[in-house]
């Protein structure tokens, strides 16, 4: 679990103290811990962006077609074994 998946998973626990509150103070301090969690949820994601990766099969050399390869091995003829 990365970090911003701890934070966001804090978040939501706080966020959830927050609406589930039956006092005022408890709002606001919920309200405050998650205002200080969004600002570090904010602060990792500028500090680790996000990767882009491609991937791809350039410099393989796999058979293109290899029923063909398959026929010519075998010799056989379309339809047909000896």
């Amino acid at each position: 679990m990365t970090i911003e998946d701890q934070l966001r998973e804090r978040l939501r626990k706080v966020e959830a103290l927050h609406f589930g509150a039956t006092s005022a103070g408890e709002r606001e301090a919920a309200s405050a811990a998650a205002d200080r969690l969004r600002a570090k949820l904010d602060e990792a994601a500028r500090s680790d962006p996000p990767v882009e990766m491609k991937f791809g099969c350039d410099g393989v050399d796999a058979p293109r077609r290899p029923r063909c390869a398959r026929v010519e091995v075998l010799n056989l003829t379309r339809g047909r074994r000896p």
